[in-house]
Order: C-alpha cells, then structure tokens, then sequence
C-alpha cells in the first residue's frame, strides 16, 4: 500500500456482502454503527497541494469544464488540464493553450461534442486534449452553423473552423452581443439578443419553417442553456446578462402547446423558488444534469423523463463566500466549482464518492482513490477493536429471469 494508515488492522474476513476488518480508533471522538471512517485519510498528510484551490486577483471570470471525465480549469490567461499524481504527492496542471477569455456566454455538451460560445459571436470547438478551435458563428452541432457574418443557417468544418458555405437560409439579424441558438432533431430554437425568440422547423436545412415567435415574459431575460425545443421541454435563462460569470436573476421557462413559452410552475419546490433569485448554473445536455448556485448552495437535478427529479451531494466544507458555478465530469467521479470571493476569483476541485446511496463531495486530500473508507458496524472483538465494513452496505437484492422469447428482462425483489 501507497502511503500510511491510520488505522492498526487485527484480522480480517468476509461477511454480509463486505470484507472486515478491526481497527484502532484514532479519530479522536467516539464512533457508531453506520459512521463512515478513514482507513488511511493521512495517506496524503498535510501537503497542501492535494487539494485543487486556485485564489488571485489575475484570474478574470475562472472556468471550469469537463471533457467527459477530464476536468480543465483556467488560470489567468491559459487553460489547464488538472490531473493528480498521488506518488509525487501534488497536482499536475499542463498548460493546453491560450484561454478564450471572460467573455464566454457559456458552455455546451451535446452528443460527445463540447464547445464554448462567446457574446461577441464567436464559437470553440473543444478538442479531446482542450485545444479550441475557433468558429466565426454560433454553432449548433458537429457540423451546422449560423454564420456571425451573414446569419445564414450554413455547415462548417469542424476540423479547420472554416465555414464552408455562403449560403443558406437567412435567421433574422445576428445579434453578436447575444445570440443563443439549440438545435434539437428537426427544431430550431434562435434568440437574437431580447429583442425576440423564434423556434422554427428545420426538417429541410436550406427552407426552415418558422413555427412561433415570442418574448419572454420577463424583459431582458436570456436565453444560457435549453433541455430541448420538443413541446414539455425547458429554458434556463438570466435576466440581462450575456456572460456565463454574471451572477443575476434566474428564470425558467417551459415550452407549452404551439411552441409558446411560460414561467415553469411545475418543477420541484426547491428549483421553483430559486426563480428570480440571484443565481449561476449549468446544464449538460449528454448527461442531462442541472446545477444551480446561490451564494449558501449548491442544487443538483437530473432532467429525466421530461421531468427533473432533485439529486443531493454533500459537502464537508462547501465555499460560501461567492454565487457558485459548479460542473461535474460525465462519469460524476469530479466537482468543479467557481466563485467571486469579494475580487479574489477562486477554483476549486472536490472528488466525489458514493455511499449509503448518497453523493459525497470531499476534497482529493480525503477522498482520493488511494483512500480507503470503511463503516461501522457498532460490534467490538474481545482486544477492543472495532468492526469495519470495508465496502458498501448492499442496497438490495434482485432475482433475474431472462425470457429467450421475445427478450425480457424482469425484475424480482425487495429493497433491504
């Protein structure tokens, strides 16, 4: 084993679903059945650098994105792709190439495909490794485009960013202060700044079908991220801002019958109260995973079934100082957070771990993958030393019948 325990381990054996083991406790205070203890939480001992927190004055609007389980952040002006190497002890952050800067509208994740929008009408393309690659328009896809020059509905290479053609079917004007644009199947959402929002059929690229045009009920609300165009989807929007770091009022809407749009009303409690609050947030179309930050909290939901059903994760020491943007890697193995701590632009990357089916959010100095976590069972042996579960509780127990004929799997069972 890497590192040192701090536990003093007797024997071990197997038993219900999990390996045990007896061990000293060292942590200080007393311990019960179910309480989750470290095995070895001092393996990475008090080296700062274990822990991702990047905290200056020169670090305008920080970014956080994920390239499915691969997290970047920016420091200053250069993006940087974090990975930790646990015998060194410290992080490796190699320099990928120039960031694109404050002024990203925000960042979108769709069908593998990642790519970063600006207001001034520029997209990147964000390469496997982080390179980004520049597109004169707003992109919708691997390969369609409305051209900032000439808002024509167009293609694009998405290898060398050029955009192939100069033809196409003209949207109303480009607004480069603040475009946003969804392409979902056959339907097109396009928002040109708050002067209007239109949603058109574009089953034939080249002669798009307007369906309805319409302003949001909220004036100057915009448009950040959307789980679809189809009939029942939402439109996560903020009040005025055009930059994924403005911290402002957050308003969501639902497309309704005739592709109309109105306030949300039916969404979990907790997210409906947060509309009109000051918030930042992110969406992820592949993963569909919501996150929503206030300046106390962080709020997760997972879109689902034309619904979103509210997720938690819990934070030993959650920053509280700054409205906070959050993403998390595809995998959900990785947080990252951002925020404003009263001039100081900070970044933080927290590992996240399941147990007792609920999401844990712990710092790498704790929950890094060398770590070992066991519970308590609440027995002792004769020497005094307490029982540990070294793996998860199990949760239930299913009995699997396959029928050859059609093929159906059903599910049989009783959670424990």
């Amino acid at each position: 084993m890497f590192g040192k325990t701090n536990s003093v381990v007797q024997s071990s054996s197997g038993g219900s679903g999990a390996d045990i083991i007896y061990a000293v406790n060292n942590t200080g205070g007393e311990i019960a059945a179910g309480d989750k203890v470290w095995l070895n939480q001092h393996i990475l001992n008090s080296d700062t650098t274990v822990r991702i927190a990047w905290k200056d004055r020169y670090t305008p609007y920080p970014t956080v994105f994920n390239l499915k389980s691969r997290m970047f952040a920016n420091k200053t002006t250069t993006l940087r792709r974090l990975a930790y190497n646990a015998e060194t002890n410290s992080w490796h952050s190699s320099d990928v190439c120039s960031m694109i800067g404050s002024y990203l509208s925000s960042f979108y994740f769709k069908d593998g495909f990642v790519w970063a929008y600006k207001y001034d009408g520029y997209s990147y393309i964000i390469k496997n490794s982080g390179e980004q690659k520049e597109i004169a328009g707003c992109v919708l896809s691997a390969d369609k485009v409305i051209d900032r020059k000439t808002s024509r509905l167009t293609t694009y290479n998405p290898v060398t960013g050029v955009i192939e053609s100069s033809v196409g079917a003209v949207l109303p004007s480009f607004d480069t202060s603040a475009t946003f644009a969804h392409l979902d199947g056959d339907l097109l959402f396009y928002q040109k700044n708050t002067s209007g929002n239109y949603i058109y059929d574009v089953s034939d690229y080249a002669n798009p079908v307007l369906l309805n045009t319409f302003k949001f009920s909220t004036e100057y609300a915009r448009a950040f991220h959307m789980t679809g165009v189809e009939v029942g989807n939402y439109i996560f929007a903020k009040y005025i801002s055009a930059r994924e770091w403005d911290e402002n009022q957050f308003y969501l809407y639902k497309i309704v019958s005739g592709y109309a749009v109105e306030l949300a009303s039916d969404v979990p409690e907790s997210l409906r109260a947060l509309i009109g609050k000051i918030c930042r947030f992110s969406y992820n179309n592949d993963t569909n995973i919501f996150i929503i930050g206030t300046g106390t909290n962080l709020y997760f939901y997972k879109f689902e079934n034309g619904a979103f059903h509210e997720f938690y994760v819990k934070f030993g020491a959650l920053p509280n100082k700054g409205v906070l943007l959050a993403r998390l890697t595809d995998d959900m193995s990785t947080i990252g957070i951002t925020y404003n701590d009263g001039g100081y632009y900070t970044t933080h990357v927290y590992r996240l771990q399941v147990a007792d089916d609920e999401w844990y959010a712990e710092d790498f100095a704790t929950a890094h993958p060398l770590s070992m976590v066991g519970y308590v069972t609440g027995k002792q042996n004769e020497d005094g030393l307490y029982e540990i579960k070294t793996l998860l509780p199990e949760v239930c127990r299913y009995s699997l019948t396959v029928v050859p004929e059609p093929d159906v799997i059903e599910f049989k069972g009783e959670t424990l």
